[in-house]
């Protein structure tokens, strides 16, 4: 028999997570209802967001969250989003800016879920060709 012991940091970690996420219905309802209400920030590296990303969304990348954080609006919720189930670092953006004041959600899933609920990517427009 298997027997499960639950430490007091490791059995607050699901209730913070469950209160910081947002499915991906959720935050499109959000975005339909009051969109000026709704900061979306995309983690992932510039050349992942270019290839697509949720319209709208700006660009962060994780080790530049901290330096721009003045620049964020502390008046609209954050919702924080990377790849897909497999990358924890939009839920630890999202208690790392909590802790600094800021309302925050991350997108569970991420990209990928968004994705697969089959609404509206947007891709990067290239770059302009070079002026010889």
């Amino acid at each position: 028999m298997l027997t499960t012991v639950v430490t007091a940091p490791a059995g607050a970690h699901f209730p913070a997570q469950t209160a910081y996420a947002i499915d991906p219905a959720e935050l499109m309802a959000m975005l339909e209802r009051t969109p000026d209400e709704v900061f979306i920030v995309d983690v992932q590296d510039p050349e992942v967001f270019e290839v697509g990303h949720i319209p709208g969304s700006r660009n962060i990348h994780l080790d530049d969250l901290c330096t721009v954080c003045a620049e964020l609006p502390k008046d609209r919720t954050i919702v924080i989003y990377c790849g897909d189930v497999s990358c924890g670092l939009p839920l630890w953006a999202a208690l790392e800016l909590a802790q600094e004041g800021f309302r925050t959600k991350y997108l569970h899933g991420g990209l990928a879920e968004w994705t697969k609920s089959a609404l509206p990517v947007e891709i990067s427009p290239p770059p302009p060709d070079p002026e010889y």
